[in-house]
């Protein structure tokens, strides 16, 4: 049985000493001290919550969560809503970016569907329906706590289901029309910032629907009011089935030490929920790539973590999470196939260490 608050107890920070036992691994290969960078930070981030050096990654998975929200009503988004049923169905069929990009990092994509509007269902696409989508967070609450609680366990029992399979790193992705201005809504409240400094274009808007944007998240948080010392209230409020859903993936990551990889706003927004719930959480998780979103850096900031790639990136689907597995791919595959100092005739302690001195 679902017990949120037992998960949330279970969660325990990494040891510093599994950090230092990997880095030590890195130091020990021949090579300036810390030459690789963040190459050699994102192995050991792996290893230390895995407890050792695998000799390769063979499971790697990112969950999309599929979910429509009522907010569009608000003319916010420029895509109409019917696309997330379409793009849900393709995803499926595996015809999108992240499943392109996925296949070429040899990993795979599941589609989730939470509350698509008016959907019929697929049979590559996992059935756990909540609602027929929010509501408008301008009218009434996005949705109930309890509705909010069922979506965040929808997310753990996936991704717990999946662990179980064998997978020991887990990308976040989503598809809804009109979540890059609940996820707005929900770090602008959390974060206590103004929203013109978290609102952004997402897959692109106009100058209206950006206003529209602007005040839909400030209008938003001042009619709900939602307690920003509860996180799953702020999520109840203003949120998305696909935040609550990606709650949960945190959250079973966490508690069953398995890493956890952000994408875009959206899945950003969830993991600082997550983060809020449980600080420890932020030990589990890494980003993928620098999203365009300007919000994602006051998340990153706030939870601790950071980003990779900067290619300009706006897609979501959780389409940076494959394109991060081919780095950590590179690095576990160095720490286990670079020389050692020892096996040379070279010494460790002649190398310039460039970790410590940038």
């Amino acid at each position: 049985m679902f017990n949120l608050e037992e998960i949330l107890s279970n969660i325990e920070k990494i040891d510093k000493n599994e950090y230092k036992k990997y880095r030590d691994h890195w130091d020990s290969l021949v090579h300036p001290i810390g030459s690789l960078g963040d190459l050699e930070e994102i192995g050991i981030k792996y290893c230390a919550i895995l407890g050792e050096i695998p000799e390769k990654i063979d499971k790697k998975i990112t969950l999309v969560f599929s979910a429509d929200n009522g907010v569009i009503e608000e003319n916010i988004s420029s895509s109409p809503q019917v696309f997330t049923r379409l793009l849900t169905n393709e995803m499926a069929d595996g015809t999108t970016g992240v499943t392109a990009l996925s296949n070429s990092a040899n990993a795979d994509v599941k589609v989730i569907d939470l509350g698509v509007l008016d959907y019929e269902g697929h049979e590559k696409v996992l059935d756990r329906r909540i609602s027929n989508g929010t509501k408008n967070f301008i009218k009434e609450d996005a949705m109930t706590r309890d509705q909010a609680l069922k979506a965040i366990e929808a997310g753990y029992e996936v991704a717990c289901d999946y662990i179980n399979m064998g997978y020991t790193v887990i990308g976040t992705g989503e598809l809804g029309m009109g979540n890059t201005t609940t996820s707005a809504a929900v770090i602008t409240a959390i974060l206590k910032q103004d929203e013109h400094n978290i609102v952004g274009l997402g897959s692109g808007v106009d100058a209206t629907q950006l206003e529209n944007k602007y005040r839909t998240v400030r209008n938003g948080i001042d009619l709900r009011k939602p307690d920003l010392d509860d996180p799953i209230d702020v999520l109840s409020k203003l949120g998305g089935y696909d935040i609550a859903a990606m709650v949960g993936v945190f959250l079973a990551c966490a508690s069953k030490k398995v890493l956890a990889v952000t994408d875009g706003i959206i899945t950003a927004s969830a993991a600082l929920i997550a983060y809020r719930l449980n600080p420890n959480v932020s030990d589990y998780i890494v980003g993928s790539h620098i999203p365009c979103e300007k919000a994602c850096s006051y998340v990153y900031e706030e939870i601790g973590i950071c980003g990779y790639l900067d290619l300009h990136m706006r897609l979501g689907e959780g389409s940076g999470c494959p394109l991060f597995y081919k780095i950590l791919d590179s690095s576990i595959y160095c720490m286990n196939n670079m020389s050692l100092f020892i096996n040379t005739q070279m010494r460790a302690e002649l190398q310039f260490n460039i970790r410590d001195n940038k």
